[in-house]
């Protein structure tokens, strides 16, 4: 039977599946930011090539685009581990919810923000 965890690259590009490479850049990380993603167990288990080449999955790509986003927005790995556990199980409105108040916390940071620039105009 064969190793499931090993796929050939050619069938990885036919399938739709991303080298590291690749996922990074639909990420918008580098692709050291993804193998520390991974060692920090951010990402499922992710497959390789039979030359040992990891193989991203569309659902991989979109926990890194997640995982990038949220770092962008000042959350913190630990949040962020959250936000994919409880998206995974079926409960990320909580964080949904979070988010939006972090919005609206920032909308009201840029309206101050922008009274005082007028102020001082």
């Amino acid at each position: 039977m064969p190793d499931d965890s090993k796929i050939q690259t050619g069938a990885a590009r036919a399938a739709g599946l991303f080298t590291i490479s690749a996922a990074a850049e639909a990420a918008g990380l580098g692709t050291k930011m993804v193998r520390h993603y991974e060692d920090l167990g951010l990402l499922g288990e992710v497959k390789r090539s039979e030359s040992g080449y990891r193989i991203y999955n569309h659902d991989d790509v979109l926990r890194l685009q997640a995982v990038a986003s949220a770092r962008a927005a000042g959350f913190g790995l630990s949040d962020i581990r959250g936000m994919l556990d409880a998206a995974a199980a079926g409960l990320g409105a909580s964080y949904a919810r979070m988010i939006a108040d972090r919005i609206g916390e920032l909308e009201q940071l840029r309206r101050l923000l922008i009274a005082m620039q007028l102020r001082q105009a």
